[in-house]
């Protein structure tokens, strides 16, 4: 029995996703998971147990480590503006962080390549990165202020009240679904006419979830500016490997955009640190 895949299976904890797969022809086997619908069974695995699980797979996934020939600070954890994660890319034999839209968009995906998808060194970005964060951890009342001020600006930017609103909707167009599926089951409807009141509510379910994972990138502000700090003192910060080991245990997310449009100008890059 293969339990990784029942320890990643929510079906556990009480949800069961309709409409999850798409037909044989369709190279994609699953649609995005905005089209699913969820329908309440009865739970076995209590979900607070469950995503504390998941946090430890992906934990050791990301300190295994295998089959690295180079480390670099910031790999597993970098992300682009848009939301898509940054890899390295060998070019003249340096590494560079680039944005995954680049090189590693499907044929089936919908978004465009990132606009802001530019080849950053990436010994450049770590060492910036690492002067930033020791910058911020110098003091728990730094650290206390970095997060005050992630905070301040949501709340100036109305983001959590716009947060609401998308997910008012979310949850209206998700009643829909629920009730068309019920229509369907009783046989108010048929077949053709729940497909296509679906689909029409699939595609506004598919915008709104964009437009939120959007916005949960600036607020996914979590730690304990004591806790931070307690790690980033206590732990060695002398090797790459001692630093990307302490990065791992109190970053969630590093957000990097490259400002400079000169590529043999000085690097000038935006760094967004998001803590565990």
């Amino acid at each position: 029995m293969c339990y990784i895949r029942i320890l990643k299976n929510d079906s556990y904890t009480g949800v069961f996703h309709a409409f999850k797969h798409n037909s044989p022809k369709e190279k994609k086997r699953y649609k995005d998971e905005s089209e699913w619908i969820n329908i309440p069974i009865p739970a076995i695995i209590d979900r607070e147990i469950f995503k504390l699980a998941n946090k430890k797979i992906k934990e050791n996934t990301d300190n295994a480590g295998r089959n690295e020939k180079r480390i670099h600070l910031l790999s597993r954890v970098a992300y682009c503006t848009c939301g898509r994660s940054l890899y390295t890319r060998l070019a003249n034999q340096k590494d560079y962080y680039i944005c995954a839209s680049k090189n590693y968009k499907k044929r089936d995906d919908p978004a465009p390549t990132c606009i802001n998808a530019k080849f950053m060194n990436a010994d450049k970005v770590d060492n910036i990165f690492w002067q930033a964060l020791c910058k911020i951890c110098i003091s728990k009342e730094s650290i206390e202020s970095y997060i005050k001020q992630q905070k301040q600006d949501i709340e100036e930017d109305n983001t959590l009240l716009q947060i609401n609103k998308i997910e008012d909707q979310i949850n209206k167009k998700k009643k829909e679904q629920k009730k068309i599926l019920e229509w369907f089951t009783e046989g108010i409807i048929e077949d053709n006419i729940a497909k296509e009141k679906l689909e029409n509510i699939n595609k506004v379910l598919i915008y709104l979830n964009q437009q939120k994972e959007q916005l949960d990138k600036t607020i996914d502000i979590k730690n304990n500016p004591n806790e931070i700090y307690n790690i980033f003192t206590k732990e060695k910060k002398i090797t790459l490997e001692e630093k990307r080991n302490l990065i791992r245990k109190i970053v969630d997310k590093v957000y990097v955009e490259r400002l400079d449009n000169n590529k043999n100008a000085n690097m000038e890059v935006s760094i967004y640190i998001v803590f565990k």
